[in-house]
């Protein structure tokens, strides 16, 4: 109908609590076109702290042939030298040649969405869970490491002002003890003499 408004588009927006978002990726039209000669190149520069593994050397591939529908995988691995941070990782380039129908083909290039990889060391994968577990034992309230040492110092204060009145009063009546013996003594002292 001319002069209609156009339906509202609807976006998705990233969840903030999502702490490991996977790229975003659009969604080709699907056509039925078959792709040929399909090359895949990952060779920029992986970032500084990311190495290819040992014995990995291929950052390209290529295939001859994807019918519409099909799909082939292309991977390899990489090693970080450094733990906790993110690193992101580089755009690997795709170009192929689809049929378009009547014998005619037409070249495409694509770029890949850059993933971002977040590397934890040993150290740091147990204390997240080990603040996992505290989240859940104190139902939620203490989350990070910042909220447990606040915790920590308060209930280490606590300990120590309930700690040194503990030992204040033991040494007090120790004292006291100490001088009502002294005098018991004096006076049996005092008993003998007479």
């Amino acid at each position: 109908m001319p002069g209609s408004p156009a339906p509202p588009r609807t976006r998705r927006r990233p969840d903030p609590r999502d702490h490991n978002p996977q790229p975003q990726t659009p969604t080709p039209k699907q056509t039925n076109s078959t792709a040929f000669d399909i090359q895949i190149d990952d060779s920029a520069a992986l970032p500084e702290g990311v190495a290819l593994a040992p014995g990995e050397q291929q950052t390209a591939a290529s295939f001859k042939k994807l019918g519409g529908g099909e799909t082939a995988k292309f991977s390899y691995d990489v090693v970080p030298s450094v733990g906790g941070r993110a690193f992101h990782l580089p755009r690997a380039s795709v170009a192929y040649t689809v049929s378009e129908g009547e014998g005619k083909r037409a070249k495409r290039e694509g770029r890949s969405t850059t993933a971002a990889v977040y590397v934890e060391t040993p150290v740091q994968l147990a204390v997240r869970h080990a603040l996992s577990a505290g989240s859940y034992a104190t139902l939620g309230v203490l989350r990070t490491p910042e909220q447990w040492r606040s915790v920590g110092l308060i209930a280490a204060f606590v300990g120590l002002v309930f700690g040194g009145s503990s030992v204040f009063g033991k040494t007090k009546e120790a004292a006291a003890t100490s001088r009502r013996n002294k005098a018991l003594a004096e006076l049996e002292n005092e008993k003998t003499k007479k």
